[in-house]
């Protein structure tokens, strides 16, 4: 069995899963390719679709079905491998169940055949499409919606992150729920995994997520990474990355947690490889900084460690904070240093969508008057806000 599972990009998203795909298949047999995911009035511009995205590939020519029922007829031992393209994953399910279509492409695949799926496509092979009930409407009716459970135990969601933060977010709180009885891979647009026999091949140029058991993990070449809620446990291993274990600064994080306890603030802590990386503190109605007592949430203490940086930890990071501040509140705000030392936090926070209050710049958290004296220290702040849109 070979099965290409793409994340739903094309052309130059594409381009090294291709070369792989041309590496495996006969090259005297053409491609079946199975654009039942979308609606019939659209296969003449699939037609043109696969004919550019295929072309680098060395294959006599594409063998294009139009229905379920031509399906049905075709000798699948007769293709080089077969390409399931994209569109309603439960549209597309139904009709290969429909025709009895299911168990020969599964027969197929564990005959040697070779697949590549991509969004939709890539989704029914995984365990079930309970995954993509977000994206998808279900207006076929489709009860059975178990698919071809390639990973064992492993369902597939596409175009992660490549459809705006908005969408994003509510397909990742959406994910950590339905995680908790289903493990689930997201993937970006770009990248493929391979399943070559009995191993797999990740032929990655971004990160994807694992979602399982209510977390969120990024995977890419080289890191796991989890954002998960801070433990008393974790303690003694942010006191050591971070090169302080005094007391005072074991006081200040277990005070952070007596807060959690309470429903006052959610701690965040990320991992990378297993160990400590950074974290974050987000207060529902925070009592600290230039908006402090306003009944708004804030950020404070966003910090990744020197090591684990430049691995996308930071935005995690904000991505969970943001995500339970959306919850509460349309706005969420935080206090970033002046000086120097902050510059890389000040151009991320804009990047994200922060814009100062419009007060000025604060000393030890009042605004600071015209023509005032003031040291360039770490209590000389500027307070961003970032409006948070509320998932209609």
């Amino acid at each position: 069995m070979k099965v290409f599972i793409c994340g739903g990009g094309a052309g130059k998203q594409t381009i090294r899963a291709m070369k792989r795909l041309n590496e495996v298949i006969e090259h005297n047999l053409p491609c079946l390719y199975i654009p039942l995911a979308m609606e019939a009035d659209n296969y003449d511009g699939c037609y043109r679709w696969i004919t550019n995205e295929l072309k680098c590939l060395d294959i006599p020519g594409i063998d294009m079905v139009r229905s379920a029922e031509e399906l049905s007829g075709k000798c699948l031992d007769k293709y080089s491998f077969i390409f399931i393209g994209g569109g309603n994953t439960f549209k597309l399910l139904y009709d290969i169940k429909r025709v009895n279509m299911f168990e020969p492409i599964r027969e197929y695949l564990l005959n040697g055949g070779v697949a590549f799926g991509g969004s939709a496509g890539a989704i029914i092979f995984g365990e079930d499409l309970e995954s993509c009930a977000l994206d998808d409407d279900n207006k076929v009716g489709l009860l059975e919606t178990d698919g071809y459970n390639v990973l064992d135990g492993i369902s597939f969601l596409c175009h992660f992150t490549n459809r705006g933060e908005e969408h994003d977010c509510r397909s990742e709180e959406y994910l950590l729920e339905i995680s908790k009885h289903r493990k689930v891979y997201a993937l970006p647009e770009e990248d493929t995994l391979f399943w070559n026999e009995d191993h797999l091949e990740e032929i990655i140029d971004r990160p994807y997520f694992i979602f399982d058991n209510g977390k969120k993990i990024m995977v890419n070449v080289t890191r796991n990474i989890e954002i998960r809620q801070m433990t008393r446990e974790d303690i003694p291993a942010i006191c050591k990355a971070d090169n302080d274990e005094t007391e005072s600064f074991v006081e200040y994080l277990n005070r952070q947690l007596d807060f959690q306890d309470k429903n006052e603030c959610s701690a965040i802590v990320a991992l990378c490889d297993n160990q400590i990386a950074g974290y974050v503190f987000l207060y529902y109605r925070c009592k600290w900084g230039a908006l402090k007592n306003q009944g708004l949430p804030g950020i404070c203490d966003l910090v990744v460690f020197e090591k684990y940086r430049r691995n996308g930890i930071a935005t995690l990071l904000m991505d969970r904070a943001e995500a339970q501040a959306k919850r509460v509140n349309t706005k969420v705000y935080l206090d970033v240093c002046l000086n120097a030392d902050y510059g890389a936090a000040q151009c991320f926070y804009v990047l994200r969508g922060y814009v100062p209050d419009g007060k000025g710049v604060y000393y030890m958290e009042h605004v600071l008057k015209k023509n005032a004296t003031c040291k360039n220290d770490d209590e000389l702040t500027l307070c961003f806000i970032k409006e948070l849109t509320k998932e209609k």
